[in-house]
């Protein structure tokens, strides 16, 4: 795969939007040595395999596994789920593949009351890819069920994340809470805590509202909308 550059377009990136990144296979078979920034990043969490250009595709490990043998161009994210905590994990393989370039982010990871695991193993899980993705400097997705009073107290143990965001941030590690529905005063409490939300088909509006524009993405997840549609609403 041919690598070439743009020295005045990264140039003009280091001045507005964008961090230096390692290199990113973004558009087509062309690898950019560029700096990718959220602006770039149009669907944060996605499970369709023909998502397109801006889109972060979630897979499992067995999934990254096999596609990051090739050379497919894209974004990703790889990290294992609350609700598979309870199985081993090989954590060498997902080093190994977080570590990719093309791999955006570690997770969907997080905690579930509802998944199987215990929430002390949840959360045993939870951290190890929390201490991978700030290894990395890579963002973290959040999957968050009815747990959000463990999740504030465990994002204290790294004041390290933004506690603010803006568009000359560098989106490093930090942590993104995806599928945010909850209430604005939920909201409120994790924005302050420095958390980035995001929004997908289901939201509410008054959370919306008080999330400012550098805190804020937009998802498709599972849902049947276009990241099109949820733009518009969102």
């Amino acid at each position: 795969m041919n690598c070439f550059y743009f020295s005045a377009f990264e140039t003009d990136c280091k001045s507005t939007f964008f961090q230096p990144t390692a290199q990113i296979c973004v558009f087509g078979v062309t690898c950019f040595s560029v700096y990718l920034c959220r602006m770039l990043v149009r669907d944060i969490h996605t499970h369709r395999a023909n998502a397109g250009i801006g889109s972060v595709r979630n897979l499992s490990l067995p999934e990254a596994e096999q596609l990051l043998q090739t050379d497919t161009d894209g974004l990703f994210s790889v990290g294992v789920h609350p609700w598979n905590a309870h199985e081993p994990v090989d954590w060498a393989l997902l080093e190994r593949l977080a570590a990719d370039p093309r791999v955006f982010a570690v997770g969907e990871c997080g905690l579930d009351k509802y998944a199987q695991a215990s929430l002390p193993l949840q959360t045993d899980v939870f951290l190890r890819q929390i201490r991978l993705a700030r290894r990395l400097d890579k963002p973290v997705i959040v999957h968050c069920v009815r747990c959000f009073n463990e999740l504030l107290a465990l994002k204290r143990q790294f004041p390290d994340s933004p506690a603010t965001g803006t568009s000359k941030d560098n989106l490093g590690f930090c942590f993104i809470v995806h599928g945010f529905r909850g209430k604005p005063q939920l909201a409120e409490q994790l924005l302050k805590q420095g958390f980035y939300l995001s929004f997908g088909e289901k939201f509410n509006a008054e959370s919306l509202q008080k999330t400012p524009i550098g805190r804020r993405f937009r998802e498709t997840d599972e849902s049947d909308m276009t990241i099109d549609e949820i733009e518009s609403l969102v």
